[in-house]
């Protein structure tokens, strides 16, 4: 009975240990934070292929600086076929001659129009 006590103890005693080592390292790594970051990322990029694709109206909100809270308002087409991991080419809607190359980093909004009258959101 006794060495069922101190092995269910010492089971105990490893949870907590590794449990607490775990969550300090997190806290002061931070990287749970950049995981959820790229994968958002990431899921904006396949968001903007799919629309270049479908050939879709496409909304960008951006941010231009990140220490400037003011953020800018793009509505076009997506340039080309395939979109970058770092930048998209957006074709302006309203001045078909005017192209806009933007960084994935600074995109904070993106909404998409297809054709077919469906509309998808995603914030950052």
């Amino acid at each position: 009975m006794e060495k069922k006590k101190a092995s269910t103890m010492k089971k105990l005693t490893k949870l907590v240990s590794t449990t607490s080592q775990s969550f300090l390292d997190a806290f002061i790594n931070d990287s749970g934070d950049q995981r959820v970051q790229k994968q958002i990322t990431a899921d904006i990029v396949k968001k903007l292929q799919k629309a270049a694709a479908q050939k879709s109206l496409v909304v960008l909100q951006i941010q231009e600086e990140p220490s400037n809270p003011k953020t800018k308002v793009i509505s076009g087409w997506i340039a080309t076929k395939t979109v970058g991991k770092d930048t998209v080419v957006l074709k302006d809607q309203s001045q078909e001659q005017q192209m806009h190359m933007v960084s994935i980093s600074q995109i904070k909004k993106v909404s998409v129009l297809s054709p077919k009258g469906s509309q998808e959101r995603m914030t950052k």
